[in-house]
């Protein structure tokens, strides 16, 4: 197959090799983390919509945004499976510096494995964990693939529910 100047193959992925350009509506639900008791039992998510060109690196980065954060300097991991009931996980795909498998997985760098090139289909659900002290948990739902019809080359954030608990549980007091 030729390429034309400026793509790249799926692990560098500047256009998916398995037909045009994708653009995925994330829903991402926080499941666990040390949350304020004023945010107990409510739902809080974020929508994302971001190309399949993105890396897991940018979708983090979106999450960041979405919810405010601001301290990066924290661990982070995606993990996805064949079947969510089966741990652990078949790809765990960790920051650049911790190239980590589980069990019998594989492990891939955020920073050049893209969403389109992870085979994801619409009511697909993978996870988002960051910061491994404090532990924040996300649920991530694939509501929606589309073909990506004109510009829209960055992670857009359109929704947001529930408000946005602090990074840190200290961080209310101030």
């Amino acid at each position: 197959m030729s390429k034309r100047k400026g793509e790249r193959n799926v692990s560098g992925n500047k256009k998916d090799s398995h037909g045009p350009q994708k653009v995925y509506t994330l829903s991402v639900y926080i499941v666990d983390g040390p949350l304020p008791k004023r945010f107990e039992g409510r739902k809080i998510s974020r929508t994302i919509r971001i190309p399949g060109t993105c890396t897991l690196r940018d979708i983090h980065n979106a999450i960041f945004k979405a919810y405010g954060r601001w301290d990066w300097d924290h661990l982070y991991e995606f993990l996805l499976w064949k079947d969510p009931r089966k741990r652990p996980a078949d790809l765990d795909i960790r920051r650049p510096d911790m190239r980590i498998g589980t069990g019998g997985g594989s492990s891939r760098s955020p920073a050049n494995t893209t969403l389109g090139s992870l085979g994801l289909r619409e009511g697909q659900t993978f996870a988002y964990r960051f910061d491994f002290g404090d532990d924040w948990l996300h649920r991530i739902n694939v509501d929606r693939i589309e073909a990506l019809k004109g510009g829209g080359t960055r992670p857009e954030i359109l929704a947001r529910s529930g408000g946005t608990p602090p990074q840190y549980p200290d961080d209310e007091d101030e």
